[in-house]
Parts: structure tokens; sequence; C-alpha cells
């Protein structure tokens, strides 16, 4: 998990509420399951567009993965960004079109409303246990 020094208390919990919509619509298990190189180890969230530019809070740009397809396979976003991104397009293509889309976008941070990022995150959260539950 990155530093969290900076973010303010509404950032803190956006993040807190991003990881656990992550979780939950992620089914508890790896993006890459099945994929060419087997799971190993806990599974985290992953920024597919990193965190800037207004992305960070977008659950539509999260992923779970395990730690293995995060960080150490061929294929991992973190060891290969050129070929997670073509395995992406194959496999979640409308992540992949997403991410195209607001890969450039610059958002400053003074223009992006926390308080309704929060709203919005607990509203797709709560809609995202009911359909586990």
């Amino acid at each position: 998990m990155a530093s969290t020094k900076r973010l303010t208390n509404d950032e803190r919990k956006a993040m807190n509420l991003w990881w656990q919509l992550v979780f939950a619509e992620g089914g508890d298990k790896c993006a890459m399951t099945g994929s060419h190189e087997p799971c190993a180890g806990p599974p985290v969230a992953h920024h597919i567009a990193g965190r800037g530019n207004g992305r960070t809070f977008n659950p539509d740009l999260g992923q779970q993965l395990c730690t293995h397809h995060h960080m150490e396979a061929q294929f991992a976003p973190h060891n290969n960004k050129r070929l997670y991104l073509s395995w992406l397009e194959l496999n979640w293509p409308e992540k992949y079109q997403l991410y195209m889309e607001l890969k450039d976008k610059v958002v400053k941070k003074r223009d992006i409303d926390m308080k309704q990022v929060v709203a919005d995150l607990e509203r797709r959260l709560d809609k995202a246990m009911c359909m586990v539950a």
C-alpha cells in the first residue's frame, strides 16, 4: 500500500472504500485466475491507471490480483506494463477501453469533490454487498 500521509480524511475514506469495492466486485479471486501462471500470495487491489489525475478513486479502474500476478508474473503490471496492458485488452476490454480514454486526462486535485466521491463509493459498495449477500 502506498503512503497515505498526505491524504485528507475524505481521501483516506475514499481509498478504503475503493479497496473494499474492488474486492467486493472482484469476487474474492485474482483477475488472472486460470491464466498462464498459477496464483500465489494474498490478494491486492491494483490501480490500473495509477493513482493520480482523478483516477485514484475510480473503481472501474481497479482490479483484484494475487500478489504474484500483481508484482512478479510475466504479465504483472508492476513487472511488464506493456504485456499487462495487452493481457487487459484481451481479457477485460471494458477496463482497457476506460484506461485508454482516461490515461492522459489531467484532473486537478482541487477540482475533485471528495465528499461526492465518498458518497458515490459508499452507494456502489452498498449495492455490491447486497449482490453478494
